[in-house]
């Protein structure tokens, strides 16, 4: 393999986790990923992390900056408005895969409008100030901090690869589907396995962990039908120690801004 840069094509953010994207030109990367990604998350009565794993009708909520405040969306339709988030004392433990972290618990009346639309009972929360999260050391430097995403601050694939999943699978999917930050161009299918060390103009990540899938890249990003693909044909090609395995993820080693065209320059590789 001789690729040496890549260029980027796409970037997303996903201010509430298992909400919808929102695709920008560029965004600022912080230590704990693009900034506002995954900042809000929901929850269950037990405080266990709620996703499209269990509650797919969730690609129908949104969630954006506007005018000082987090516009929350459904279908598109305006709900409440989350404003501000100094950290206070309404607090509660986010269970999220093996971590509990201090959130925010952000109001009753934005609880109630989450309940009606998803039909079932969820909390809206959000990592401000006092909440802390670090990703797992075996896999980066002691305190490397992520806010609510599964376990890292981004996750990198390319077009390449999304290409060959799409001809395994015999149709176009998604890129949504993957949930990815960054998505470049440039290399060979995969190729992004081998890829350690990315630098741009402002930025520099390092990819430290393969990505491992489940069933929420089955659940159509638009109608939030569950489906085989493409845990199928990942299955038959991209099985690794009983795990199907689809994009890199990665800690940021240099914050700044990124672009949309920019290219990144792999520096280290496996």
């Amino acid at each position: 393999m001789s690729t040496v840069e890549v260029r980027v094509e796409h970037l997303f953010t996903y201010p509430l986790k298992s909400g919808r994207a929102v695709e920008s030109g560029e965004a600022f990367i912080t230590a704990s990923g693009l900034r506002d990604d995954r900042r809000f998350a929901l929850a269950n009565e037990d405080h266990d992390f709620v996703s499209l794993r269990s509650c797919p009708v969730l690609v129908h909520l949104g969630c954006t900056y506007r005018d000082g405040g987090w516009l929350l969306s459904w279908d598109g339709q305006p709900g409440p408005v989350v404003r501000a988030l100094p950290g206070g004392p309404e607090r509660l433990d986010l269970k999220i895969w093996g971590d509990v972290v201090s959130v925010q618990w952000v109001s009753q009346e934005v609880d109630s409008w989450l309940s009606s639309k998803a039909q079932r009972p969820l909390r809206l929360v959000a990592f401000d100030r006092d909440s802390r999260r670090w990703v797992d050391p075996h896999y980066a430097p002691k305190e490397t901090p992520t806010m609510l995403a599964d376990g890292f601050p981004l996750l990198l694939t390319s077009m390449e690869s999304h290409q060959a999943l799409n001809r395994w699978v015999g149709e176009p999917l998604e890129i949504g589907r993957m949930r990815p930050n960054l998505v470049v161009s440039g290399g060979t299918p995969f190729e992004e396995d081998s890829w350690i060390r990315l630098e741009g103009p402002e930025v520099t990540i390092e990819l430290v962990k393969p990505c491992a899938r489940c069933v929420a890249t089955t659940v159509n990003p638009k109608t939030g039908q569950k489906g085989a693909e493409p845990l199928r044909s990942l299955a038959v090609h991209r099985k690794v120690d009983n795990e199907v395995i689809f994009g890199q993820n990665a800690i940021v080693l240099r914050e700044g801004i990124v672009r949309v065209g920019e290219v990144l320059t792999i520096v280290t590789r496996r």
